[in-house]
């Protein structure tokens, strides 16, 4: 027997299976697990089952509505991205727009302040005397 301090006795044969127990056990291991417990009683089988058949519904029912979610928070998204977008495009348009007639405005401005002196002056008859 071999001991250890603070622990139980344990012999060589015991720490050996318990040393294969804790070890990762292999996949044909997990399927025999799985064939006991289908190859179990009826209550269990049949307990199995209706656990089966209840959450079928369940999960077809959650699939189809995260699918129908998806689509329309898509559609949603696209939507309002659009109309952002179309938004963005007027004020960009209208900023333009108004900036033009700034310009347009100012140069009829600077053209009524420039005009009297330009065309009393000799450069401007030459300009518009072709000969």
């Amino acid at each position: 027997m071999v001991t250890t301090q603070g622990d139980s006795p344990m012999t060589e044969g015991q720490k050996n299976n318990h040393q294969k127990s804790t070890e990762a056990r292999p996949h044909w291991f997990r399927l025999a697990a799985l064939k006991r417990l289908f190859k179990a009683g009826l209550t269990r089988t049949l307990l199995l089952w209706f656990l089966l058949l209840s959450l079928l519904p369940i999960i077809v029912v959650s699939t189809i509505a995260y699918v129908q979610s998806e689509q329309a928070l898509r559609t949603d998204f696209n939507n309002v991205l659009t109309q952002h977008t179309d938004l963005q495009a007027r004020f960009i348009s209208n900023w333009f727009r108004c900036r033009f007639q700034d310009f347009h405005a100012q140069a009829e401005l600077v053209f009524e302040y420039i005009q009297p002196g330009w065309i009393t002056s000799a450069r401007c008859s030459s300009y518009l005397d072709p000969g």
